[in-house]
């Protein structure tokens, strides 16, 4: 192989490894050998691990920036243990820090390395990228054309975005390290955590790598427990301490667990295992909502919650070998004080984390690393576009990657590089695709914080006023939307404008109700239906005026003066059209045309009976933005429902001569 360093070539002749060299002739063109080792699990001279460097011309064709593992085996049969061996190896400190984590070769002679391989690949989303040679498939002079066409085969065609399961594996873990350091410690410390955040955000993910942490370090076994199975939710409360107490002692006496001796048994595991000196346990129960009284799906968890947890309270208060996470979407179960009249033991005893969506670069180094192994590079203020409209929610900016990764490769060219124009141009046809997930990730809200959902709707509708005034109401609804990272504050706003995206259509897909059906409910619904309609129609207006009379790019200058300048600067960088239809309120347009009358006085120029006077299109403006009765529930006389309905009417006659 080219360029090999001579030690290599000694020790390999010394281990009787002179073969090798031929076999690696087949990357000799791509790639350069920079360290060899024995496979240690292999005790005989026919595993080499090595380490290849690539060239210049596969580092900028495929992305690599660091050198690649390549495990050699002489096997006239390839040894499917060899995928465990290749994940050791990647973790070891030794070679860890210099090579690429997500893929490595395979060198053999054996016919069945392809198949192992093809096997590693279908078996988990989570698995490296294992790519595999065969010894003299190529012909002299074409092992280069082989090897690029081999890694464009194995590396292009598989999707590493799209993993909607809990992370399980470092190798597809990014971000919030801050967040994992700080909660690692408090553990270390013997406190007991709680990870709270929507659905999809990460919390099984971040347990597990908790696992993983804590094992490496050798500060705690972390055992996991979904209590969204029904067989333990279904558990009575001693039989659930039974469960745990096999996690710490799988040799116990399951007959000593029943409801009169479970507490004491319990105790005296616990203290069996701190005397035996073992490391600390970690007992980590996931969907804790599964067995919360009110939650549960169980009624006996109305009762048997307190004893459970009064229980374990008690047994940590005097051993703290043992240490508690508990995760979940509802924090009731800790921030609740009494349940039905009693103390909840949860309250005070376990801090409450709610897990932080992704920053700019943690964005970017997880759409970053994935992407360059695919194929996609990426513009920098891609990953700023892709964190302001998805808040940071690392399922939805992976989808959403998928998405992109998906319209890429069928119509266009791999590598390819994604620049802005391209994500914008196709945002809302993949927010669509994404609706279901949103309805998921909304749901828990929707179903267990109803006031919490309202107020989010509102804000969907513009209607901030509402939102201001039950946050100085109930304070702590705005402070639970803004730790589920959903909403900024002062002034409220939906933090991820996707989810404004599809609170709007969930607003607006209202099916008009006919006159027989407009009671009072149905005219409030009325009510909010027109005016959802005429705002889309009034901010394309405002689009289509600016852009041809200030040009493709200054357009949105004149909106950014019109509305506060602590605002607009908070603005800067966001695309105009996103500015546009998701970051203004129905005042801030009527203050915009207000304020430009000069570019939209066409108005006064149309149809004797379809003109419409500066004064005139404010006051209408006016009156349909003062009557939000829908949002808070109020009745509305007949005499300005009707007038509410004219006034949308002969503002949407207005506009529609110059938008669709």
């Amino acid at each position: 192989m080219a360029g090999i360093l001579d030690k290599i070539k000694v020790e390999l002749t010394h281990r009787g490894q002179g073969a090798v060299l031929d076999a690696l002739s087949l990357l000799s063109d791509d790639f350069t050998v920079t360290w060899v080792s024995q496979v240690r699990q292999f005790p005989t001279p026919e595993t080499l691990a090595l380490i290849v460097k690539p060239e210049p011309r596969i580092r900028q064709m495929f992305g690599f920036d660091r050198e690649i593992l390549l495990l050699y085996s002489s096997r006239k049969e390839f040894q499917a243990r060899m995928v465990q061996v290749a994940d050791r190896l990647l973790e070891q400190n030794e070679i860890s820090g210099r090579v690429e984590t997500l893929l490595y070769f395979f060198l053999s002679p054996a016919r069945n390395v392809f198949d192992v391989a093809r096997v590693f690949a279908a078996d988990s989303r989570q698995n490296r990228i294992a790519i595999p040679f065969q010894v003299g498939e190529a012909a002299a002079g074409q092992q280069s054309t082989l090897v690029v066409r081999r890694l464009q085969e194995h590396l292009f065609s598989r999707d590493l975005f799209d993993i909607e399961q809990p992370i399980t594996n470092d190798t597809f873990f990014f971000g919030r390290n801050q967040f994992v350091v700080e909660t690692r410690d408090a553990i270390k410390q013997g406190n007991n955590v709680g990870l709270f955040g929507l659905r999809k955000t990460g919390k099984t993910s971040l347990v597990f790598k908790f696992q993983r942490l804590l094992a490496r370090e050798k500060i705690a076994t972390v055992e996991y427990l979904d209590l969204q199975d029904p067989g333990l939710y279904g558990l009575r409360w001693w039989e659930l301490l039974r469960e745990l107490a096999v996690r710490i002692d799988p040799a116990i006496d399951l007959r000593a667990f029943d409801e009169s001796h479970a507490a004491r048994s319990f105790r005296e595991t616990v203290e069996r295992m701190a005397a035996r000196g073992g490391r600390r346990i970690v007992i980590a129960l996931d969907e804790i909502e599964h067995i919360v009284p009110g939650l549960s799906l169980r009624e006996h968890w109305n009762r048997d919650f307190l004893e459970f947890w009064k229980t374990v309270r008690a047994v940590q208060n005097t051993n703290r070998h043992v240490t508690f996470i508990v995760a979940g979407v509802n924090a009731s179960a800790v921030e609740t004080a009494t349940f039905d009249g009693f103390d909840n033991p949860l309250f005070s005893w376990i801090s409450v984390r709610y897990v932080p969506p992704f920053g700019v670069t943690e964005v970017a180094d997880m759409i970053g690393k994935l992407g360059h192994y695919m194929g996609l590079t990426f513009d920098e203020d891609v990953f700023e576009f892709l964190h302001g409209r998805y808040g940071g929610h690392p399922l939805l900016t992976r989808l959403v990657a998928s998405r992109l990764y998906q319209s890429v490769v069928t119509s266009k060219r791999l590598p390819f590089h994604v620049d802005q124009v391209y994500v914008v141009q196709r945002a809302a046809q993949v927010d669509r695709t994404l609706f279901p997930m949103a309805e998921h990730v909304l749901a828990v809200l929707k179903d267990l914080y109803r006031s919490e959902y309202e107020m989010l709707e509102c804000l969907a509708g513009n209607d901030c006023d509402f939102f201001e005034e039950m946050t100085a109401s109930v304070p702590q609804y705005a402070e639970h939307l803004k730790a589920y990272g959903l909403v900024t504050l002062n002034p409220g706003r939906i933090a991820m404008p996707f989810l404004a995206s599809y609170l709007r259509t969930q607003l607006t897909n209202v099916t008009p109700p006919g006159p027989e059906e407009l009671g009072k409910a149905a005219q409030l619904a009325e009510i909010g239906r027109l005016r959802n309609e005429l705002e889309p129609r009034l901010r394309a207006f405002i689009r289509q005026m600016l852009k041809a009379k200030m040009g493709a790019h200054a357009w949105i200058d004149p909106v950014l003066k019109a509305i506060p300048s602590e605002r607009a600067a908070k603005l800067q960088g966001v695309d105009a059209d996103i500015i546009l239809a998701e970051h203004l309120y129905l005042q801030d347009l009527i203050t915009v045309i207000d304020k430009n009358w000069a570019v939209f006085n066409v108005l006064e120029r149309g149809p004797k009976d379809e003109q419409m006077s500066r004064e005139q299109f404010k006051i209408l403006l006016h009156f349909v933005n003062a009557h939000r009765e829908d949002a808070h529930a109020k009745e509305i006389g007949a005499a300005e429902f009707a007038t509410v309905k004219v006034a949308v009417m002969v503002l949407d006659k207005a506009l529609s001569l110059y938008v669709d």
